[in-house]
């Protein structure tokens, strides 16, 4: 029999559902003396009266840390009073009670604290944090009573079933059954987290999914079945593509077919393109399993795209590879709106003729600064340069153009290091800003740091400060000159900001602490990366302290991989939090590898590339701004774009980056040479 829960319903459903359960319960902790359980709770319990919030955190802190049947009872009695303690107070309380999550109080507490709405209280946004951590909490216990509660949770929409989801991935059950409960998956939800479990022992009970329950169910089970390794699932797939009306059922055999590998693949993701009822999930195949085959029906789908559509379509066509594929990016090429998006498709694609096409390319007048740019990302993708690139980059580089001489010096220190080192020296600032944005190797990067010490010019200033993410470079640079940097603001303080914490000046206490509650993201979490590698004692409790209630995953992830640098013991206690009950899956990776003594690497070093294109409000280029480049490890790095608009690095760490624009430093000084004292663009962002 299947159950289906009204949302509003979902509180009183589950800790009534969980009552039987705790019936007979488990027997209390009998630990306590006379002091402890009666002194150190009323004392506890004083302080949760007295309303101001660091009393009640210390107080919900000191009634967990004992753990005994009053205290537990006491913070079950705070969750169900609601009393007015805000997010905060429910992060505490999650975190006091998870370390008895066996004990039925806590444990019921826990469900109460997972299924609460959160309210409207001022730090809203820490919230979800509170909820999803009691669903860590409760999967950590792992105790039949609390996978009850998450397999009812996660049938559910909204945040409240990705929070069971992702708790149930982040600690798997060690025995399924428990997960299962003895009844068939009857949810998407449930189903979906069974695939990605990969745990065998639920094979039997998926397969029977597959045959019973409502149709988005047996599709999703199909899925989740493949996913555990049935191939059994293809003649299914391929059964529902021939006879099924449902598009469920067509979309679930073309995820089939390509898990799979299997020859059909790309007729079946073919099929749902055809269907406007499938929507846009081809296209998500499509991108998820390239296929020349692919090809025309993404040049169709371009006919009718616009902006960053266009842009992924491209992108999806250089890794299908092909004759069509080829074909259509080497014209797009020639269409100024397409151009760019098309070269970077080219400079990655691995399809056969795409060299060939830069290449050629690069002899034309008209593609000639583009196809360079691409030929440069390409070699430093795939580690061999292109026949006519060094002197095409020569050329462009004597030339009077300054958007060809900005791509020539970038090109010639991305591939050159000592030819790096004489761009860096040079008078010409176009040359300069570009070849700077190839700093982040030890030799380029010290030079940039040379130059940025002697250096004048604002916006000069800002383009060598990438040097800044390399030991080599931060070394090199006063702190005078750091502070300046962080007191100009834009896109060089983040990086200033972490050499500056680093450096562990008892006299810039003041400092440090507005730099960790600073209100942008990238200011806290390089404060809190330079605080990693500080000398000074305190700052292993700053970073323990700024972790207990950061609302940003990226930031969170900073702290994390600045206390696995920290060579204190007590580091272990804010790691083993982050490992067990954060949210953020990157955060809890970073922690656990941490304790385990593997500490995350801060080096921009690989092979991954960034190609965007800044513009004013008309589309036209401007070079007004500059671009924060958040990278995966946690590091922003200062970008600024070349005359037509263009921003490329290359030598990235592999993973997703985000964009930040942030103004130029202006000058104070009018003599300071070449710097910009005009007005600013109206309403600049990025453009694909």
């Amino acid at each position: 029999m299947m159950i289906r829960f009204h949302p509003g319903a979902v509180l009183s459903f589950l800790v009534a559902s969980l009552l039987p359960n705790w019936a007979s319960g488990e027997e209390k902790d009998p630990r306590s003396h006379f002091t402890t359980q009666w002194f150190g709770v009323s004392r506890a319990e004083q302080m949760l009266a007295r309303g101001s919030e660091a009393t009640t955190l210390r107080g919900i802190e000191r009634l967990g840390s004992m753990g005994t049947p009053r205290a537990l009872a006491a913070l079950a009695a705070l969750v169900t009073d609601g009393g007015p303690w805000g997010a905060r107070g429910r992060l505490a309380t999650v975190r006091a009670l998870a370390p008895h999550v066996r004990d039925p109080i806590a444990l019921r507490a826990l469900v109460r604290l997972m299924v609460a709405d959160g309210g409207g209280s001022p730090d809203d946004q820490l919230a979800p944090w509170a909820r999803a951590s009691a669903a860590m909490a409760l999967a950590k216990g792992d105790r039949p009573a609390a996978w009850d509660a998450l397999r009812q949770a996660i049938g559910t929409e909204g945040p409240l079933g990705e929070a069971a989801a992702a708790a149930i991935l982040a600690h798997p059950p060690r025995d399924v059954a428990d997960l299962l409960g003895g009844r068939r998956p009857d949810t998407v939800g449930l189903v979906d987290t069974l695939g990605a479990l990969g745990d065998q022992r639920a094979f039997l009970a998926v397969r029977a999914a597959v045959t019973a329950g409502p149709p988005e169910v047996r599709a999703r089970a199909a899925v989740a079945l493949t996913r555990l390794g049935a191939f059994e699932t293809i003649p299914l797939a391929r059964h529902w593509l021939a006879q099924e009306t449902n598009p469920r059922f067509w979309l679930a055999a073309a995820e089939i077919l390509s898990l799979a590998h299997a020859v059909d693949a790309p007729a079946a993701i073919a099929q749902l393109a055809d269907d406007e009822a499938a929507g846009a999930a081809w296209l998500a195949l499509a991108r998820s399993s390239p296929h020349p085959q692919h090809a025309p029906r993404i040049v169709a789908a371009l006919s009718q795209a616009t902006g960053e559509e266009r842009a992924s379509l491209f992108a999806t066509l250089g890794r299908c590879g092909g004759e069509v594929a080829i074909t259509a990016l080497a014209a797009a090429l020639r269409v100024p709106d397409d151009a760019g998006a098309a070269a970077y498709a080219l400079a990655l694609s691995a399809g056969e003729g795409a060299e060939e096409v830069l290449v050629a390319a690069l002899s034309e007048p008209a593609t000639q600064r583009l196809a360079a740019r691409a030929a440069v990302v390409r070699t430093g993708a795939f580690g061999r340069m292109h026949g006519p690139l060094a002197r095409v980059l020569e050329e462009l580089l004597a030339g009077s153009n300054p958007a060809d001489r900005a791509v020539a010096a970038w090109g010639l220190a991305a591939l050159d290091v000592r030819r790096g080192a004489e761009l860096l020296r040079a008078e010409d600032p176009v040359v300069v800003t570009a070849a700077a944005r190839a700093a982040l190797v030890p030799e380029l990067a010290l030079v940039a740091a040379e130059r940025l010490e002697q250096e004048r010019n604002p916006q000069l200033r800002t383009a060598l400060a990438i040097s800044l993410a390399m030991r080599d470079g931060r070394a090199r640079v006063s702190t005078a000159s750091l502070v300046g940097l962080v007191t100009a603001g834009g896109a060089a303080a983040p990086l200033a900001v972490r050499a500056l914490t680093a450096r562990g000046d008892p006299n810039a206490r003041a400092q440090v602490e507005r730099l960790l509650e600073s209100d942008v993201i990238e200011i806290r979490a390089h404060a809190a990366l330079g605080l990693g590698d500080s000398p000074l004692p305190s700052a292993m409790g700053r970073l323990e302290s700024a972790y207990r209630f950061e609302p940003d995953a990226g930031v969170r992830y900073a702290l994390v991989v600045a206390l696995g640098r920290r060579p204190e013991a007590a580091r272990a206690r804010p790691l083993r939090l982050a490992a067990d009950l954060d949210v953020d899956e990157r955060v809890r990776v970073a922690a656990r590898a941490a304790l385990a003594g593997q500490g995350s690497s801060l080096e921009p070093a690989g092979r991954g590339s960034l190609w965007a294109r800044v513009g004013d409000s008309t589309g036209g280029p401007t070079t007004a701004v500059a671009l924060s480049v958040r990278l995966p490890n946690g590091l922003a790095l200062p970008a600024l774009p070349d005359p037509d608009g263009f921003v490329t690095l290359v030598g990235l760490p592999p993973g997703a980056v985000r964009l930040r624009l942030a103004e130029l430093p202006r000058s104070d000084n009018p003599g300071t040479r070449d710097a910009y004292q005009g007005p600013r663009p109206p309403d600049p962002r990025p453009q694909p």
